[in-house]
């Protein structure tokens, strides 16, 4: 059976030089050594282990949706918002650049340090999250709903979300916070020591295991092993999806792709001439190709209106001017070009001063507040995120679609042969999986 897929991957980390009051005796004794007068016995590991996730045996399909009846779409509108700003933040730092970034990744991530945070810093990271009361009950419990919400959604579409975190000897996790991770968002919580290599060797397996092997060299991107490191927190999401109506690979042909810089390069271009989802916008068209029988995800291209600046069109677009050309889709017949590609992306260390320009610099401060999460919790540290996109078609089996009694003569043209920009999303909830700005889809 021939397929068209899209294949993304996303994954936060924390990690750093987190230094805590107990710092200068962990220093005296060494990691080995560290933890070991903790007298504080408020926060003991759950007696059943067997009951939480192992990050040697983590399933990323294991959240489930709360006993009570909670609303997925408050977490639903933090994501897209907050992963609008994020994407604008991100195509500032590399205006004209492949930018790969995902939005739910980065606010599950934060909701991790939301849950454990107080006082100013958590209505920071709040603010960040366009969550309007950082002390709602119910917070958490709205990403959990939306998470389960979108895993088992469509068997068409493979969703994992998983969640860790690896602590050193010394961290006492406070017993609500650590019910909150294994319970709403099936965490795994691992005591380590982060000093060693054998913990740098986990946390890359469990990353590349979450992404199917689309992730590596995570430790080394954190400068682990290293002993000054306290917590290390992590989120991999994993999205793959075969298009409703996929195209026929033996219509794929070389083409041009312009690029910021003037020059041009050669892709291959998936073609077809069929009923899409199109929208004209005042700024962009608009292309929507849905996954799986049920359409529930979809991926969208946008062609910003003119050629040139890619840069400012992307940081120019709101979430409102995405959601009212999703209202405004039509089927309609459209001859189509897309190319075909497999993208890489690193954000490198700028996402602290990223976080921080957007309301967050509280939290990478000696001043921040986690102690809901531990009384041994200071600030954070390096933050980074490594996306993988891949589009393409494979097999041999051709879709027969017809443009039955609607115009023909002379259809819209949607040629991406220039820089656009693309969403992954839930088209039910409008929920941001991934959001893009593609510059050179031959890198």
């Amino acid at each position: 059976m021939r397929k068209a897929l899209i294949l993304a991957a996303g994954l936060l980390l924390l990690a750093g030089c987190l230094q805590s009051e107990h710092d200068d005796q962990a220093r005296d004794d060494g990691p080995d050594d560290a933890g070991t007068e903790q007298t504080d016995d408020s926060t003991p590991a759950p007696e059943d282990d067997a009951q939480e996730p192992r990050v040697d045996d983590q399933d990323g399909t294991e959240i489930q949706a709360p006993g009570e009846d909670v609303d997925p779409g408050v977490a639903a509108n933090s994501v897209s918002d907050f992963g609008i700003d994020f994407f604008h933040g991100l195509v500032a730092n590399e205006p004209s650049g492949n930018v790969i970034s995902s939005p739910f990744s980065a606010a599950m991530f934060l909701m991790m340090f939301l849950e454990g945070a107080d006082g100013e810093t958590r209505e920071a990271i709040a603010d960040v999250l366009h969550l309007e009361d950082p002390y709602d009950d119910h917070l958490i419990a709205s990403f959990q709903a939306l998470a389960a919400h979108m895993i088992d959604a469509d068997p068409d579409v493979e969703l994992s979300i998983a969640n860790a975190l690896w602590a050193n000897e010394q961290m006492q996790f406070e017993n609500e916070y650590r019910d909150a991770m294994v319970e709403r968002f099936r965490a795994a919580i691992e005591t380590r020591d982060l000093g060693s290599q054998e913990t740098a060797d986990e946390i890359d397996r469990w990353v590349s295991e979450q992404t199917q092997e689309r992730i590596d060299g995570v430790a080394d991107d954190l400068e682990l092993p290293n002993p000054m490191t306290l917590m290390v927190v992590a989120n991999a999401t994993y999205f793959l999806g075969n298009w409703t109506d996929p195209f026929d690979p033996d219509d794929t042909v070389d083409g041009a792709f312009h690029r910021e810089d003037g020059e041009s390069v050669t892709v291959p271009k998936m073609k077809d001439f069929a009923n899409f989802s199109f929208a004209d916008h005042d700024d962009f068209t608009m292309l929507r190709l849905p996954y799986g029988e049920s359409e529930r995800f979809a991926m969208d291209f946008i062609l910003p209106g003119s050629a040139g600046d890619i840069a400012g069109f992307s940081q120019s677009l709101e979430r409102d001017d995405w959601q009212e050309a999703a209202q405004n889709l039509q089927e309609r017949p459209v001859e189509v070009s897309i190319p075909t590609f497999e993208l890489e992306y690193d954000t490198g260390q700028q996402l602290p001063e990223l976080l921080s320009e957007l309301g967050m610099g509280v939290a990478f401060d000696e001043s921040a507040d986690f102690t809901r999460m531990s009384q041994d919790a200071t600030w954070m540290g390096d933050v980074i995120q490594k996306t993988y996109l891949r589009v393409d078609e494979e097999g041999t089996e051709a879709a027969a679609v017809t443009a039955g009694d609607m115009p023909v003569s002379e259809p819209p043209s949607f040629s991406l042969d220039r820089s656009f920009v693309t969403v992954i999303s839930d088209t039910e909830t409008d929920t941001i999986l991934f959001l893009g700005q593609v510059t050179d889809p031959s890198e």
